[in-house]
């Protein structure tokens, strides 16, 4: 054994609470089967059985959220969208902090399986009402970031489902979202809502969006590389804002 090893051993630290409120909430949706639309506990009650803050509970329900669990309506109330268990890959889960140089190729490995949608070259059949719908969705979400955030990954989410490949889109999504909670940091953590979207700068985002959706709808395979490039290096910068990281090339 050398007289200095290579690594030094690192202290343990304790969970963060958050991920335990974050863990016991899937685990009540699981083991109750609440389905979606169904009604949770409000904040303040949540609080009260789990005996801790509502701050706490409050950026829980965040984490939830970008993992398209949980809907959280204000002024109505917090709603199951899906049942835990049907999310895939647990690789990706959302409380396992990426490191810092492995973010920019997770964004990578998310615009590369969404680039597959044109492997062959052309745009196949694209569920385009339920592309149009999601939009919608977007373009409805000023100043609500949670229906931004599940708007956002359901658009994507319909159009990586073009390959009519479940493992693909699954995975996809997984990763989409792994990078979501990256990019949102600060509102998972605080509820500040990113600078790309106050202000009329949330339009920007709407139009990169409206740019791959008319691609998508029209047939457009060479206008929808262009749209989903410019859409990935948005997603770069906005890594590069919340943390430093080195790009995969």
């Amino acid at each position: 054994m050398p007289d200095e090893p290579r690594t030094q051993l690192k202290t343990l630290t304790p969970s963060r609470l958050v991920d335990d409120v974050v863990t016991h909430l899937r685990d009540y949706m699981s083991e109750n089967e609440l389905e979606d639309g169904d009604r949770l506990p409000s904040e303040r009650s949540i609080a009260e059985m789990l005996g801790t803050s509502r701050a706490t509970v409050a950026q829980g329900l965040r984490i939830l959220a970008v993992m398209g669990l949980v809907e959280i309506r204000h002024g109505s109330g917090i709603y199951v969208r899906r049942d835990p268990g049907s999310l895939f890959g647990t690789t990706f889960d959302l409380m396992i902090d990426l490191e810092p140089e492995t973010v920019g190729q997770l964004a990578d490995f998310r615009y590369w399986i969404e680039k597959s949608v044109l492997a062959d070259g052309r745009i196949p059949a694209v569920d385009v009402e339920r592309l149009r719908a999601d939009f919608e969705s977007l373009t409805l979400s000023k100043n609500r970031l949670e229906s931004w955030i599940n708007a956002d990954a359901d658009f994507h989410v319909t159009l990586v489902g073009a390959t009519a490949n479940e493992y693909l889109t699954s995975t996809y999504e997984m990763a989409h979202r792994k990078i979501l909670s990256v990019s949102y940091a600060d509102w998972i953590e605080r509820g500040s809502t990113p600078s790309w979207l106050r202000g009329e700068r949330w339009k920007d985002q709407v139009d990169l969006h409206r740019r791959i959706l008319e691609a998508a709808v029209t047939g457009d395979a060479d206008g929808l590389a262009t749209a989903l490039a410019s859409h990935h290096a948005e997603i770069l910068e906005h890594l590069a804002r919340a943390v430093d990281f080195k790009p995969s090339s």
